[in-house]
């Protein structure tokens, strides 16, 4: 058993997602599990309200807030009141959309606007992909002829929410043990940090 409870003791169903990165842990890193820590990941399922109609079939959530209308991004995970979500401790999890922002991917909306999307993306930034990889930030859920939800999403250098019905890609997440040294590599894609 790799990972623990969430932090606020809820009763949570895994989601399919938690299942596979947990199997993929054990399959691909169970023999550095003393070199990764427990970590703190954030679903920050806090509502924000906007632009939700008369009869309440959408809701947003903070990070369509924080990132979209304010570009303020945050690492400190709220509390929120809802049953599910949260603040939880694990050895795997996924990116999160503010650390998307902080590693220096724009908004779509951003890129969008400028018209020039792919001029602007960084694509030397080590989470530049072509490909749609899912965060682990909600961004706002209907209830129109079919429930969907979707999630922030990375690709081509900005990021997105898409419907969590997609198959995709995932930007896992793990946490080393601060006294690890590196030994070679400067980070990048082509020279990837060694450890000891």
């Amino acid at each position: 058993m790799y990972t623990s409870a969430f932090i606020n003791n809820k009763t949570v169903t895994d989601s399919a997602i938690k299942n596979y990165l947990e199997y993929w842990y054990v399959n691909n890193l169970a023999n550095y599990n003393n070199k990764v820590v427990l970590g703190n990941y954030c679903n920050d399922t806090t509502l924000y309200l906007y632009n939700e109609n008369v009869t309440g079939t959408i809701r947003y959530f903070k990070a369509y807030e924080r990132l979209n209308l304010l570009n303020q991004p945050t690492l400190k995970c709220p509390n929120t009141s809802e049953n599910y979500g949260g603040n939880y401790k694990l050895k795997i999890g996924l990116i999160t959309a503010d650390e998307l922002n902080y590693a220096g991917l724009i908004s779509y909306s951003s890129a969008h606007n400028s018209f020039l999307p792919y001029i602007q993306s960084d694509k030397s930034n080590y989470l530049y992909s072509m490909n749609n990889r899912y965060t682990m930030t909600p961004y706002y859920y209907s209830r129109n002829s079919r429930t969907d939800s979707y999630l922030y999403y990375a690709t081509q250098g900005y990021y997105k929410g898409e419907t969590a019905l997609r198959v995709t890609l995932i930007h896992p997440v793990i946490n080393l043990k601060s006294d690890i040294k590196i030994t070679s590599g400067d980070g990048s894609k082509s020279n990837p940090y060694v450890v000891e």
